[in-house]
Parts: C-alpha cells; sequence; structure tokens
C-alpha cells in the first residue's frame, strides 16, 4: 500500500524563499534539491550523499515522489527536524550571496544552543517555539478526548448526586408524620 503523501508551499521570509513541504506519515519532509536550489548549492548530490552517509542523519533522509516541471518524481528529501542540523553544517561559501548573512546568524545560533546543551547552561531568553501542525492537531486532538473524559465523569458524578438526593427525599417522604408536620 502506497503511503497517501500530501504536497504544500510555504513561504520562508527570513530566508526569502518558498518550500514545497511533503507531509508524509512521519511528519513532514523538504525535497534537499528545491532546498539546494533556493539556497544556491550547486553540488545537491554531494549534500545528499553527505547527508546519508551521517548515521544520524540516515533516518531522516528519505526518497519521496515530488511533483517537478517532468511530472511526479522521487526525490531525497530531509525530515523538518533535520533541517536545522544540515543547514549548520552547510559553507556559507557555497550558498547564494544573499543569504549568507542569514546563514552564518543561523549557524550561531545553532552554536549557542549547542554548547547550552553541551554545558547545562540556561539560555537567558526562552523564545517560544511554534508547535508543528500535525503536533498541535495532536495536542488539541488529547485536549478534546481529555476535556470528554472529565465531562463524562463530571456528568456520571451529577447523576450519583442526583441519585443521592432522590433517595433522601424518599427518605424524608417515608420519615414525616402523617399530616405533614415535621
Amino acid at each position: 500500500m502506497q503511503e497517501h503523501i500530501e504536497e504544500y508551499t510555504i513561504s520562508l521570509p527570513t530566508w526569502k524563499m518558498s518550500l514545497t513541504v511533503l507531509l508524509t506519515l512521519d511528519g513532514p519532509f523538504f525535497s534537499i534539491r528545491e532546498f539546494c536550489r533556493v539556497l544556491g548549492v550547486a553540488d545537491v548530490q554531494s549534500q545528499v550523499e553527505q547527508l546519508r552517509d551521517r548515521r544520524v542523519m540516515q533516518r531522516f533522509v528519505r526518497q519521496y515522489p515530488v511533483s517537478t516541471r517532468g511530472g511526479r518524481q522521487l526525490a531525497w528529501c530531509i525530515h523538518r527536524r533535520a533541517v536545522g542540523f544540515w543547514l549548520a553544517s552547510i559553507n556559507e561559501h557555497k550558498i547564494r550571496a544573499d543569504v549568507q548573512d542569514r546563514l552564518i546568524e543561523f549557524q550561531e545560533e545553532v552554536l549557542d544552543a549547542a554548547d547550552r546543551l553541551f554545558f547545562g547552561e540556561v539560555a537567558s531568553e526562552i523564545v517560544p517555539q511554534q508547535l508543528p501542525m500535525e503536533r498541535t492537531y495532536a495536542v488539541l486532538r488529547q485536549f478534546s478526548l481529555d476535556l470528554e473524559a472529565r465531562i463524562g465523569t463530571m456528568e456520571d458524578r451529577v447523576e450519583v448526586l442526583r441519585d443521592t438526593v432522590q433517595a433522601l427525599e424518599d427518605r424524608l417522604d417515608t420519615a414525616r408524620p402523617p399530616g405533614g408536620l415535621c
């Protein structure tokens, strides 16, 4: 059975580019060739080989059918989680001049994050991260299921309280003397 893959275009204004994202069962993937094209990296095959040679990256690099001018073709793609790690390893002299400064800034941010991770220092400013869309949906779905369970529990408690009140009223009615005087 072939996996259903949805294809979307997203804009990355900080990088002055748009990219195609493939939503797979294993999460979002990007075409390495397209990434290289927008960054201006000429030797795509070398990038793919370097990524595939790194054991830590192997599970994040896969082939998927991607829309091209020549129709759908298999292309090497990289999981969203691994993109930052990959970009941190790219030589800034091998990309377009207009994105070199942004790449260097990004690489410095990765260095700082790795430093904090390795040495255990806490960042002076914590920046909230956006959840990927599929994770957001999963969190919202779990929240709604938890909420539904809590409402069900509260409905059960209300029913028990109704039964208790009814039993107390019945006991009260049987305990009242005839004539209604208490």
